[in-house]
């Protein structure tokens, strides 16, 4: 798979500079500085063009301390590698309750006026594989996302979201976490539902993870960004762009067909159209 350097010395090859092929984007040499500089802004610009299928994730938000100032009554944490918002577990809901479930990105958090369910007190919590809570008429459901805060003694647990696994009316699993190696419970702590799920374009920097497509797509965008600089031709770089842009439009298409169609959901408009 190409690394970054590849794709650096493919936008070179592609405005004609070949002979000059860079070995490290951290090299102090002119071309390699520049590359440097545009490199991560046409990543991510790229990424931001399409829902490309490599870079979907999907992840149930963590609850903000800070409640919004105003118009709004939850803000929930997004992923620090969060580029764009694609859809949230709320535009499933009742297309006419849509009003009263809206959502907003403002800044790293999602607001929303859906809450997380209620706090339920831990009362114990082994040091096992996987990790199992003991919560009082907890009656989650097998799946669901839940976040765990204010644990004493085990606060390896504290402030992340888990999947609920095999639960029952007092207890739960923590999927997938091993607590062997934990620190012991000592006392305290809350679990609640997670009640805000996003799919989101993430910010994928490791060239394995792309598809030759994107990798073909990426040296084209910066291959025109660098041109002006190193061909002094207006003519090289628009002609860059034309190419870039033919083939985004091809590369959309292609990527798209892969899987079944998103449901098209009626918006609240459309049902007070009646």
């Amino acid at each position: 798979m190409a690394t970054d350097v590849d794709i650096a010395n493919l936008a070179l090859s592609n405005i004609g500079h070949a002979p000059d092929l860079v070995t490290s984007l951290a090299s102090t040499d002119t071309t390699s500085k520049l590359l440097n500089l545009h490199y991560p802004i046409a990543r991510d610009a790229l990424l931001n063009e399409h829902n490309w299928n490599f870079a979907i994730k999907r992840v149930a938000l963590a609850l903000n301390a800070t409640e919004p100032v105003f118009e709004f009554t939850y803000a929930y944490n997004l992923p620090s590698d969060y580029l764009r918002v694609i859809r949230t577990n709320l535009d499933f809901e009742d297309a006419v309750a849509l009003s009263s479930n809206k959502w907003r990105v403002e800044g790293s958090t999602l607001l929303s006026n859906t809450g997380p369910g209620d706090k339920l007190t831990i009362t114990a919590a082994t040091q096992a594989n996987p990790v199992v809570l003991t919560a009082v008429s907890s009656n989650l459901s097998d799946g669901v996302s839940v976040f765990v805060e204010d644990v004493a003694g085990m606060t390896e647990l504290n402030d992340i979201a888990y999947t609920v696994d095999n639960p029952t009316t007092d207890t739960l699993e923590l999927k997938g976490i091993d607590g062997s190696a934990f620190t012991a419970y000592t006392s305290g702590g809350t679990v609640r539902q997670l009640n805000i799920e996003i799919e989101y374009v993430s910010q994928i920097t490791t060239t394995t993870e792309f598809t030759q497509t994107f990798v073909d797509l990426l040296a084209f965008n910066l291959s025109a960004r660098i041109a002006p600089r190193l061909t002094d031709n207006a003519n090289i770089a628009n002609s860059m762009w034309d190419v870039y842009n033919r083939k985004l439009e091809l590369a959309r298409n292609r990527d798209a067909v892969e899987g079944t169609p998103r449901d098209i959901t009626a918006e609240l408009w459309i049902n007070s159209r009646a």
